[in-house]
């Protein structure tokens, strides 16, 4: 186990994730791990996180050669534990690790609890990346999602941290809410291309247990749904930014020249990452683990007992890792090399697999080139169902 945590400490660019549980609202998409805000418990919480951080570098073999890329804390709703605590966190991080000096530093943030005074004051505390959760900018679907706040006040909200000079701002928006259609969608697109934005998350609704690193840790590759409407909506999304000068760089992700989020791309990537507080997935290049989700035992564990809260582990076999890079390549428009899947399939499952690739490249739903395999763009809405059928060609199962 030593030697395994020896190597992965030499490997390519680390993340870490920070979940700052607290929120005052009860979204009704929402499946992150949550408990209601109470200032009580804000210091106690980061004393926690501290001696997380000091026993992960510890025990997962991370020293000062080790160099973080980037920084996403999220939640729960982080921008409520107010500029000074984050800054605090910040400082804690920076706890006996390099940082890569153009590090990413990323803020989730619920529009409710921003203001040009807030986003003046992360940024002199060092977050360079501020990633709001706006989700709709119509009152009424918003109001059905539970947000706790209206279309206007994100607006303002977003106007008053990029006049306040918050280098990068993104947002998050949501298709396929209840009672949405398409000219409804199309408005808030427009309304986001109107904001001061550099990057722009679509993310379709789902069920609350549907999140990506969830899936991740049980090995789940889905279907794409067959929806007429919510196919509508994608593509008008699709079209739209890239009309506005977004770069689709993945399935859900568009960015200005320059603006990718180099945390998501980590991810995707199948970097190391490594996650604090409770709930929290991480990742080392051979297990996945999640934190409990239960803030008692997360602090009761740290505070008291002195040892990491308790884990639910998946260790990945070569087989396991092959789909992984297929399922998260496919997702980029680089795609994904043979040369990376090679590495974890070997000669016999590349033959199945480029086989089946080689039928859906005819049918138009993948590029097939020597050295890579991509989902072609106007197949991005299909790509899980894409991407399960060459999965089900590795396994030797019929289409």
């Amino acid at each position: 186990m030593a030697q395994e945590r020896q190597s992965a400490a030499t490997r390519g660019p680390v993340a870490l994730y920070v979940h700052i549980p607290f929120c005052c609202y009860n979204c009704a998409y929402c499946g992150a791990f949550k408990v209601s805000a109470s200032e009580v418990t804000y210091d106690p919480f980061l004393q926690a996180v501290e001696r997380e951080w000091a026993l992960v570098r510890e025990e997962e073999g991370l020293d000062e050669g080790v160099e973080i890329s980037a920084i996403y804390v999220g939640g729960g709703s982080p921008s409520l534990f107010g500029a000074p605590r984050l800054g605090r966190l910040l400082e804690i991080l920076r706890g006996g690790i390099t940082w890569h000096e153009s590090i990413e530093l990323t803020l989730e943030s619920h529009p409710a609890s921003l203001d040009g005074e807030l986003g003046g004051s992360l940024q002199a505390a060092g977050f360079n990346r501020l990633q709001v959760r706006v989700e709709s900018f119509r009152d009424e679907e918003l109001a059905a999602l539970v947000r706790g706040h209206t279309g206007a006040e994100a607006s303002a909200a977003v106007q008053a941290v990029s006049a306040a000079g918050f280098p990068e701002l993104g947002l998050e928006l949501l298709y396929g809410i209840p009672g949405q259609n398409l000219d409804h969608w199309t408005a808030t697109l427009k309304e986001a291309l109107r904001l001061p934005c550099s990057h722009l998350v679509i993310t379709r609704t789902t069920p609350r247990d549907e999140a990506l690193p969830e899936r991740l840790l049980r090995g789940r590759f889905g279907e794409s749904p067959l929806d007429e409407s919510l196919l509508a909506q994608y593509q008008a999304a699709a079209r739209r930014l890239v009309e506005a000068g977004f770069e689709h760089y993945e399935i859900e992700s568009f960015a200005r020249p320059g603006s990718r989020s180099r945390y998501a791309e980590l991810f995707w990537d199948r970097q190391r990452c490594y996650g604090l507080g409770p709930g929290a997935h991480s990742f080392d290049g051979a297990v996945r683990w999640r934190n409990a989700a239960d803030l008692e035992i997360y602090l009761a564990q740290l505070l008291e007992v002195g040892h990491r809260p308790p884990r639910e582990r998946y260790r990945l076999s070569p087989e396991n890792a092959g789909q992984e890079e297929l399922w998260l390549g496919l997702r980029r428009s680089e795609g994904v090399t043979w040369e990376r899947l090679a590495g974890f399939l070997g000669e016999q499952r590349i033959a199945l697999l480029q086989r089946k690739a080689r039928l859906l490249a005819a049918q138009g739903f993948l590029e097939f080139t020597t050295d890579r395999l991509r989902i072609e763009p106007q197949a991005y809405f299909v790509a899980e169902s894409v991407v399960r059928e060459l999965i089900r060609a590795l396994e030797g199962e019929p289409s």
